[in-house]
């Protein structure tokens, strides 16, 4: 029984990588499409609605890529499922497993990681719900994408000796102490098992808490996205989502303490971001770029916080420019360059972990010869960033962030500075 069981074991993880590794190549096929389909022709014409064709088959192509996501480990937490139920311990009561993060935000990659909380009918049943998380944490490990330090592990001399041994890859968030979006917590912070009424509670709290402290979970509540339920535990992501809704439009909307932390924390995340790119392209290796902090998240974390701010309650951050154009608060051309950004951001970022296979890629704004870095004895290896994609990034982010900049430090709201905002091609 053991030996059958080990071996079902190797089987279904073989099958895994083999379908993994299969996607992995058409993802990468299908991004290099659309590089050469949209930007070639840019070149050439300086046409800007190349650039956003291919920012909106970026979108396209993102969202699919956390559909995806999201299914395959629908697939793990069935599993975890049927696994219990075979051993006689069928749920105790309805429930929800919706996804955090990026993976409900559209925005996965192939080397994101999973974040993910359990939404309960009963506080009183967390036993089943905590050997269920469990169970799905071994499945996921065992795919063998996890390094170390998913799980706080430090090894003398090796910082992460499993990484030389493995790719890292599809993993849960980890038991770090910057970590822990999982259904037992990382054992420093909160369990993420909760009924409605808890999560609503939980999600008030962090709302009104002072705005030096972070709000990651109300945060990531607010874009959760179910990826499995039980029977009828649908409808508890459903009433935990209209709860949060009516919550903020009835009492966050209106409450000038709560609207205030949120511009104080749009202007912080504002001065965190503050890389401006440089357009110095020489052999020679200078600062590391770090794709994710440096040219990722600045405007998707924009996105984050108007859609907080303007209650949009949208998972999609291009949704969420598109919906304050509707909105009448910004321009078309406004609304373009945006997109723009935040879909040469998206790409430059994806095609960066996958080629570098690693989710804190560097990249290198240099020439091709320039992809190997110094650093002590050793050499690391960078993504190199094609001059056109960055000029064109570089162009429209110089002005937008230089004047949300200005516009914060004179105290000027936000939303004005969107609506006078106007970026003109150089």
């Amino acid at each position: 029984m053991v030996s059958y069981c080990y071996y079902m074991i190797w089987r279904w993880h073989y099958i895994v990588c083999v379908y993994v590794q299969h996607n992995m190549e058409e993802y990468i096929a299908e991004l290099e499409l659309l590089l050469i389909k949209h930007l070639g022709k840019a070149e050439t014409t300086g046409n800007w609605v190349d650039y956003v064709k291919l920012s909106n088959d970026v979108f396209v192509s993102s969202e699919e890529c956390s559909k995806e996501f999201a299914e395959f480990s629908c697939s793990i937490i069935r599993s975890s499922t049927e696994l219990l139920r075979g051993c006689q311990v069928e749920p105790p009561c309805n429930f929800a497993v919706v996804a955090l993060g990026s993976v409900a935000r559209g925005e996965a990659t192939p080397y994101s990681d999973l974040e993910y909380a359990f939404l309960i009918e009963n506080e009183n049943k967390k036993g089943y719900f905590n050997h269920l998380a469990v169970d799905t944490y071994f499945r996921i490990t065992n795919l063998n994408e996890s390094p170390l330090k998913t799980f706080s592990i430090k090894v003398e001399n090796s910082p992460d000796c499993l990484s030389e041994i493995c790719p890292v890859g599809y993993r849960i968030d980890g038991l770090t102490p910057n970590a822990g979006n999982i259904p037992t917590g990382n054992g420093v912070g909160r369990s993420l098992i909760f009924t409605i009424e808890n999560a609503v509670k939980l999600y008030k709290e962090e709302v009104m808490s002072p705005s030096e402290e972070l709000a990651s979970l109300s945060d990531l509540l607010m874009t959760s996205q179910l990826i499995y339920c039980s029977d009828d535990g649908a409808q508890l992501h459903d009433r935990f989502m209209e709860e949060i809704a009516t919550y903020e439009k009835v009492t966050a909307q209106n409450d000038q303490k709560i609207k205030q932390k949120r511009v104080e924390r749009l202007s912080l995340d504002l001065q965190k971001y503050d890389f401006l790119p440089e357009f110095q392209f020489q052999t020679v290796v200078g600062e590391d770029v770090k794709v994710k902090e440096d040219i990722f998240r600045y405007i998707t974390l924009l996105a984050t916080n108007l859609n907080i701010a303007l209650c949009f309650q949208l998972n999609f951050p291009w949704k969420v420019y598109d919906a304050i154009y509707q909105s009448g608060m910004i321009s078309k051309e406004s609304l373009r360059y945006l997109h723009i950004i935040l879909g040469l951001s998206i790409y430059m970022r994806t095609i960066a972990n996958i080629m570098m296979g690693t989710q804190s890629a560097e990249i290198l704004l240099g020439t091709p010869t320039a992809e190997m870095k110094l650093n002590g004895i050793e050499k690391s290896k960078h993504y190199y960033v094609p001059r056109k994609i960055f000029v064109t990034f570089g162009t429209i982010l110089i002005p937008i962030k230089k004047s949300l900049i200005s516009s914060m430090n004179k105290g000027n709201s936000l939303l004005s500075t969107l609506k006078e905002m106007s970026v003109k091609n150089t």
